[in-house]
């Protein structure tokens, strides 16, 4: 009868030492530990049920029984369970090893700091690009709080390629909220001023309106969006649309 896991039942199983053995299931795996050599392992680093999964936290028994993983394979192993612990848990390291780390040290640890300055923040957790704009759906703190409220924010695809390893942090003051983008009438009369877009342009963008066409200006450009597919595309409007602001 196979052994039970955490992740299924085990398809094999390989002994690292007398009370520490690694197993395998059709989908993951991980190391277990006697009780006795579990009560080894500190507290603040133990888990109670005597598992702990193949990715990452098998660095922990790792650490506390190094002889073992030597044993096992050999002394390169010792530069995997440092950065592996490090990396994925680098509160544990810094108690473990009496060390303080950099920001730069642990991607988990720089995680962990986004997530603390931005906490308050609309932080992106999905975006959908559509031409040169992306449409950006954020929640205050980003993924922690996927349950919150969502609000999608417009943003452009040159400047959401600038974001950093952990996510694009939105600027409510300047970055619109889809829903309350200004018209396309808007940016036009914003163009010419007042009077109203009075032009060849103007006449054709109305006739193509009441064609089942809308428009959606963003960055001082014009899209228009056919209602069937949904799909924005900038328009020629004939004259300079930078210069609106």
């Amino acid at each position: 009868m196979s052994t039970s896991t955490p992740w299924g039942a085990a398809q094999y199983s390989d002994s690292i030492c007398r009370g520490i053995v690694q197993y395998g299931t059709a989908g993951h795996g991980g190391v277990h530990l006697s009780p006795t050599r579990n009560m080894v392992i500190p507290e603040y680093m133990r888990n109670d049920n005597g598992w702990y999964e193949e990715d990452c936290e098998w660095s922990i028994p790792a650490t506390i029984f190094p002889e073992a993983w030597v044993s096992h394979y050999d002394e390169s192993i010792l530069k995997i369970i440092k950065a592996t612990l490090l990396e994925y848990y680098p509160d544990m390291y810094e108690q473990y090893h009496g060390v303080k780390l950099k920001e730069s040290d642990s991607s988990e640890r720089d995680k962990q700091q986004f997530e603390t300055e931005h906490k308050n923040d609309w932080v992106v957790i999905s975006a959908i690009g559509k031409g040169d704009i992306v449409e950006c759906i954020a929640t205050i703190g980003g993924w922690h709080h996927r349950e919150g409220e969502e609000k999608t924010f417009i943003v452009s695809d040159k400047e959401y390629a600038t974001r950093g390893n952990h996510s694009f942090v939105i600027d409510p003051k300047k970055h619109v909220e889809k829903g309350n983008e200004p018209t396309w009438q808007d940016t036009l009369y914003d163009h010419h001023g007042v009077g109203g877009p009075y032009n060849e342009m103007s006449d054709m963008i109305n006739e193509a309106y009441k064609l089942g066409y809308s428009y959606m200006c963003w960055n001082g450009r014009i899209y228009s969006i056919n209602m069937g597919d949904r799909q924005p595309y900038e328009i020629d409007t004939g004259f300079v649309m930078d210069d609106v602001k």
